[in-house]
């Protein structure tokens, strides 16, 4: 790291939402929040990290700057330089790469005209080459932000490309038409002009029964295995599957 950067102050909103995640942790454990803290401040600066938002986050957790810097440059999940609006990591571990991950990485770097560290030239991908995903079953396979893609094909790879361009354009277009919003990500909006019944203050609402009937868990009903194999199952860690129908 540089031995001189500009000092910054996090912005009120950014603190806030920190402070939400420092209260799942003992107060004087607040190392444990690091993880998400980057992540908050990561999104907020357009999808990377630079030494002074490093360096704030760690004085707001009142840490030494080296263990935030250790925690930014040891996981992929961080970027120490900026990258576009969609982050391609395709894994190449064993598993993808004996289902030929290196066909699809070339075809990535076809069709964007980009090779794995490099961004797109409208800023809209960046390609890396990563190491396992731990979606061994779903070979060969990537992730996009959030969303895990198995079982890649060429034609597959150009159908997500394709939707992730119609997306950025529609979004673009709303945002162009005074919707507002960060275009960063691809969050439905909310119609202001639908109708939305009033709520009535006087409206009739059951009122709690202390001694309604409750269901009884049965310990003797089978309850089914989470696996995360079978197909349209969503993973875990709040990513998504694209798998084949």
């Amino acid at each position: 790291m540089n031995a001189v950067t500009e000092a910054i102050t996090l912005s009120s909103e950014t603190r806030q939402a920190i402070d939400q995640w420092l209260e799942r942790y003992p107060k004087d454990q607040k190392r444990s929040g690091v993880l998400q803290a980057l992540m908050i401040v990561q999104a907020e600066n357009g999808g990377w990290l630079n030494e002074a938002l490093m360096d704030a986050v760690a004085d707001y957790l009142e840490l030494p700057r080296i263990a935030v810097y250790e925690v930014a440059s040891f996981y992929s999940l961080y970027h120490l330089k900026p990258v576009g609006k969609h982050v391609i990591d395709v894994c190449t571990n064993i598993s993808c790469m004996l289902r030929d991950s290196e066909a699809i990485v070339n075809h990535f770097k076809k069709r964007l005209n980009i090779s794995p560290g490099e961004t797109t030239a409208d800023g809209q991908f960046t390609l890396r080459e990563v190491e396992c995903l731990a979606a061994c079953a779903g070979a060969p396979m990537c992730q996009i932000g959030k969303k895990y893609y198995e079982n890649l094909t060429p034609d597959k790879i150009d159908k997500i490309l394709d939707e992730l361009n119609s997306l950025d354009a529609a979004n673009k277009s709303r945002h162009d038409g005074g919707e507002g919003g960060n275009d960063r990500t691809s969050v439905p909006r909310h119609d202001s002009s639908a109708s939305v019944p009033p709520h009535a203050s006087n409206a009739s609402v059951p009122p709690h029964s202390s001694n309604a009937s409750v269901p009884q868990l049965d310990s003797t009903a089978v309850v089914p295995r989470l696996d995360r194999g079978i197909q349209g199952v969503e993973g875990n860690n709040d990513r998504g599957h694209e798998n084949d129908q």
